[in-house]
């Protein structure tokens, strides 16, 4: 039996979890370079920083762990894993608040991942990529 072919609807969502992914890891990155800096200059007191730097560093970790969330969960799509598709789903629905993109994105990819055919797939475990130019079967 042959492996189904990868569903290009499927491909897509997992590029956009990568897109996602990167507005996340700039803000881990832009915390330590713009708010750190800010909050040091402006406290008079050393103690004063403790809090505030405590709270941006668990935003920072906040941060980049959803970016690896949709790291992990995109390349888990493209390689069909049903434990992807659950957390796609719960990462779109997640997403949902984020009107209108993040709305609009959560919406169609939680469609898209409740149709019958889909969780079939992903059921199976097993897909085809598409071949490149030249290297048809």
């Amino acid at each position: 039996m042959k492996p189904a072919k990868r569903p290009d609807g499927v491909t897509i969502i997992a590029i956009i979890e990568f897109v996602f992914a990167a507005p996340f890891f700039l803000g881990a990155l832009a915390i330590p370079l713009f708010a750190v800096p800010g909050l040091v200059m402006y406290t008079r007191s050393p103690m004063g920083v403790l809090a505030p730097l405590f709270g941006l560093a668990i935003g920072m970790l906040f941060s980049a762990a959803f970016g690896v969330l949709f790291v992990i969960a995109g390349v888990g799509m493209l390689n069909m894993r049903n434990w992807a598709r659950i957390m796609t789903i719960v990462l779109a629905i997640l997403m949902l608040p984020g009107f209108p993109v993040g709305t609009l994105l959560g919406v169609v990819a939680l469609w898209y991942l409740f149709q019958d055919e889909v969780k079939v797939l992903f059921d199976q475990g097993s897909y085809t990529s598409t071949p490149m130019p030249g290297q048809e079967d």
